[in-house]
């Protein structure tokens, strides 16, 4: 079981400039064994519904879990998420402050499994899973590179998410615009950039056009291999359904090399329905 002091002493030794970017922190709660990241999730609200950014929560997951796994393989491999889930109890309050725990409840020589509680300001609002795999011959990121984000448009989730305009007028496929604050400690996307940058976009698809906005209830998202940002790259969206009181997007995260990097699945519900 990792205890506190020892995992907030390694998550420190890592750069990794897309949690950088989103102050993403280890919450050191001595009285928990649980790894446990903050951000300040109040900052960033979804222009879609004005609501605090549920793909941003999956990125907590991912930090969290992630590095749980890592740390239960003794901290000597690097490791890469494959799937991620994110379930939310109730439609996300206002809030400052968001955590997510990592524990790590499955693994063997290749997997392994972290379970998650999110909290903003104290209060449980969800839980995620993510899966990791165990890879070599990877090499940490050396340093972090200079974030042009500054001032009001660090406030701008779909700046700080490098999201572009809409792909050759398609209001459903989106630019994936090339920011190396993107990435992750070993130099590709992070996987919570990419779900974060898919549930934006599935909700502006999801609620085009309705009176009431249909809040996120789940992600589910598999990774399928890195994604490079920048020409050609974007989140491709497509309804399977929209109903009065709930839709299904599939957001498909294609690089850079026009290949599809991630599926993610976004549920949206009518609040109170």
């Amino acid at each position: 079981m990792t205890t506190v002091p020892t995992w907030v002493s390694i998550a420190e030794q890592f750069t990794d400039p897309a949690e950088t970017r989103f102050e993403l922190a280890p919450a050191a709660d001595q009285s928990s064994d649980e790894l446990t990241m903050e951000m300040p999730i109040g900052r960033w609200r979804t222009p879609a519904t004005g609501a605090l950014s549920a793909g941003l929560l999956a990125m907590l997951v991912d930090s969290a879990g992630g590095t749980a796994n890592f740390l239960a393989y003794g901290a000597d491999r690097v490791t890469v998420t494959t799937e991620l889930s994110v379930d939310l109890l109730v439609p996300l309050p206002s809030g400052r402050v968001a955590r997510s725990s990592g524990r790590t409840v499955a693994r063997d020589g290749a997997t392994a499994m972290a379970r998650s509680t999110i909290t903003v300001d104290g209060a449980e609002v969800g839980h995620g899973i993510v899966r990791t795999a165990a890879l070599g011959g990877m090499t940490p990121l050396d340093g972090l590179p200079e974030d042009t984000v500054e001032g009001s448009d660090r406030d701008d989730l779909v700046r700080m998410l490098g999201l572009g305009g809409p792909v050759d007028g398609d209001h459903d496929a989106v630019a994936a615009l090339a920011d190396p604050c993107l990435q992750n400690g070993v130099g590709i996307v992070h996987g919570g950039i990419i779900v974060a940058a898919a549930e934006t976009v599935a909700a502006a698809t999801m609620n085009r056009s309705r009176e009431v906005s249909l809040a996120t209830g789940s992600i589910r998202a598999n990774y399928l291999r890195p994604m490079a940002v920048g020409g050609e790259a974007r989140y491709e969206a497509r309804i399977l359904r929209a109903g009065r009181s709930t839709a299904i997007v599939d957001v498909t995260a294609v690089g850079a090399d026009g290949k599809a990097a991630a599926v993610v699945r976004v549920t949206g519900y009518a609040p109170g329905r």
